[in-house]
């Protein structure tokens, strides 16, 4: 057997491993997923809770704070960036996380997430029309969500962009340039329609 089919099988065999881990249903799967990502994650505050079908891509440029929580089928990507989470950070089921590529995401302490949020830190260069998209590379950035920010339904964050703390973002948003701390932000592209203070309306 040659090195290279050797270094095959055994990445398969890690592969199909993995696979059983994150299929894993109840309490038990849990604990294996929580055992799998501390073992490989740069760092781990501990307490971790993984839903089932959950993808990390290179977790060992990633680091988790304590009471991580995630749903069903989410997605964390950091091969060739880097990912953090702080503290007690939720994320709702279908969440996409993707520092891939020079890119970073930083995400503060009491993040909620709901389902189907997206955040990409790096982005397609397309400047030369004689050249394919595919071929022109990309250009990395950073994303940082501070502490205590709610991010509704399938809002949509692009590199270069600040969440100030304590904000809130409507559902269905894209998130184009820098949110102020406790501003409650709609649309596409999203804009800041009010201050959180009292009784504020449901931003949707």
């Amino acid at each position: 057997m040659t090195v290279g089919l050797f270094a095959t099988v055994r990445a398969e065999v890690g592969d199909h491993h993995t696979a059983f881990v994150f299929g894993l249903p109840g309490r038990v799967g849990n604990r294996a997923r929580n055992w799998w990502l501390r073992r490989r994650a740069a760092s781990s505050g501990g307490r971790l809770f993984i839903d089932r079908n959950c993808v990390f891509m290179d977790p060992e440029r990633m680091s988790f704070g304590l009471e991580f929580r995630c749903g069903a089928d989410c997605f964390f990507s950091a091969q060739g960036g880097q990912l953090s989470f702080g503290a007690r950070v939720s994320l709702n089921r279908g969440v996409h996380l993707n520092a891939s590529v020079a890119g970073e995401i930083v995400i503060g302490d009491d993040v909620l997430m709901g389902p189907g949020v997206m955040l990409r830190s790096a982005d397609h260069i397309f400047g030369d029309p004689d050249r394919l998209i595919r071929e022109q590379g990309h250009a990395g950035g950073r994303i940082e969500v501070e502490s205590d920010v709610w991010l509704g339904a399938n809002v949509v964050v692009v590199r270069g962009v600040t969440i100030g703390k304590g904000a809130v973002v409507g559902a269905g948003a894209v998130v184009t340039k820098d949110l102020p701390p406790y501003s409650i932000s709609v649309g596409v592209p999203a804009r800041q329609i009010a201050v959180r203070s009292g009784a504020m309306p449901d931003p949707g």
